[in-house]
């Protein structure tokens, strides 16, 4: 795996997170348009924290972000150990 296929895959996701968020406001905000005023912070509060709002904001992000920042160490990483093992023949170690 390279980086660029990494970064690629991070926007992908990232683009389709938000097309996500974006329909779970949407869906919130049709049925708050249902709920009186003096409701709407219980509402919301259960919609965010309940229905997976929580996740969809704060916590698929970060772990969509930590998943490539660990695969791109990894990748690294690999690259870095091979160098080292190229470097160690050429120099009959």
């Amino acid at each position: 795996m390279n980086l660029d296929e990494l970064r690629d895959y991070s926007s992908t996701l990232e683009e389709l997170l938000v097309v996500k968020q974006k329909k779970f406001n949407q869906m919130v905000d049709r049925k708050a348009r249902k709920i009186p005023e003096d409701e709407l912070d219980d509402f919301y509060s259960t919609y965010y924290h309940g229905e997976g709002g929580y996740k969809l904001h704060e916590r698929y992000p970060d772990l969509l972000r930590k998943s490539v920042f660990t695969s791109c160490y990894f990748s690294f990483e690999v690259e870095l150990i091979n160098y080292c093992k190229f470097v160690k023949k050429l120099r009959f170690i």
